[in-house]
């Protein structure tokens, strides 16, 4: 008996470790019913045993053995209690196999168990020992139904449990073969996509570089209509105020005697002396403080002092100028095809102005004032090679 006892002990050690480690929360309560039957019917079992000895030697022979029966009782009644608390299966199962033979073998056994427990020592009954252990095995019968039975719920939600694993396994695979075949596809896409943005990215930077030319290039011919500081307010106010120059120098320059030149040239020829003359001019532009207002026709209007106020230098620098232009005509020898030598007349007035931006489609950095026409005369009246001032 102590080495059967020994193995289920260990067995049942076994179970509560598996329970604690088990995983399935929802069968973890019949799980424990379940031990606490297995545990029930060891403790039963031994009982009957030493009940039986109590009977066939008419008591106990020492007094452990009587506590170790005492104890068998009390751990069945505890494990049972325990079982029930645990699965409401359990009792029914009981009471319908304990009462199957038409009595209530459940009273039957407290009879015993109190006249075992209560009694010192009595006649020695081997039909009496019988009697109590053909009642203990229907008892322990009893419990192996309900062990079985809470077996059979076990093993029911255990394939409900594999099933539904096995059902998420299968979508589970499902979806891992839609992405292991989706992978090329979006592989391919994304490839498709980065090569779209890179050309996009490379055309932007292209554009932007293209963009920052011509933004370059209207930037200059803004600077050819009006001068650089007006245009930088303009770009950033849109609106550029009149100003008064209370001092400024202006000079006017023509062709002495352009009227009858441009009848003895043709338009090609007129167009390239001008050209190469302007060209001249303009060269010459960067080496003084002075702003080039205008070239119509063959009059050519530069001003000093203005838009940025120099002082009292601007009659030098236009005066300056004028006889760089005089000494550059005298050098270079412009003639036309028919042999005419090239002459200038030149205009210079110092004076109060007004000047602002003029028109919308084409602004132009116009100037205004007596001191404007006044040099316009003066280089009407003015003779070839001589600058009037």
């Amino acid at each position: 008996m102590e080495f059967y006892s020994f193995l289920i002990e260990r067995f049942i050690e076994w179970m509560y470790g598996a329970i604690k480690e088990s995983n399935m929360a929802s069968i973890w309560k019949i799980l424990v019913a379940y031990q606490k039957i297995v545990t029930v019917m060891e403790h039963i079992g031994i009982e009957r045993a030493l009940g039986t000895v109590f009977y066939v030697e008419g008591g106990f022979p020492t007094q452990s053995v009587y506590e170790r029966y005492n104890n068998r009782v009390n751990i069945f009644k505890a494990n049972y209690r325990s079982a029930v608390l645990y699965s409401k299966a359990v009792d029914p199962i009981f009471q319908e196999g304990v009462t199957a033979t038409g009595t209530n073998l459940t009273a039957v056994i407290e009879r015993f168990r109190f006249e075992i427990q209560h009694t010192m020592n009595t006649d020695a009954s081997i039909t009496k020992g019988q009697w109590w252990f053909d009642n203990m095995t229907l008892y322990l019968d009893t419990l192996l139904i309900i062990q079985q039975e809470l077996a059979g719920l076990i093993n029911g939600q255990l394939e409900e449990i594999i099933q539904a694993e096995e059902k998420n396994l299968t979508i589970s695979a499902c979806f891992l073969v839609i992405v292991i075949l989706m992978c090329p596809l979006v592989i391919y896409t994304v490839e498709a996509l980065t090569s779209d943005i890179q050309k996009y990215a490379i055309a932007l930077v292209h554009k932007t570089k293209e963009l920052s030319k011509e933004k370059k290039k209207m930037d200059e011919l803004l600077y050819q209509m009006v001068p650089r500081p007006v245009a930088d307010r303009l770009k950033m106010t849109k609106e550029v105020d009149a100003e008064y120059f209370k001092s400024v120098t202006i000079m006017f320059s023509d062709i002495f005697g352009f009227t009858r030149i441009s009848q003895e040239c043709s338009p090609l020829e007129i167009v390239n002396l001008l050209n190469v003359l302007y060209t001249e001019i303009d060269e010459r532009l960067d080496h003084y403080d002075v702003y080039k207002v205008e070239a119509i026709n063959d009059s050519y209007m530069v001003a000093s002092g203005l838009p940025t106020r120099i002082g009292n230098r601007h009659s030098a620098e236009v005066a300056n100028l004028a006889l760089d232009l005089l000494t550059m005509v005298m050098d270079n020898r412009f003639t036309t095809p028919m042999e005419r030598m090239i002459q200038l007349r030149i205009g210079i007035n110092t004076g109060p102005c007004m000047a602002g931006i003029v028109g919308t489609i084409m602004p132009r950095y116009c100037l205004f004032g007596d001191a404007v026409n006044t040099a316009s005369r003066m280089k009407s009246y003015g003779s070839g090679t001589k600058r009037t001032a």
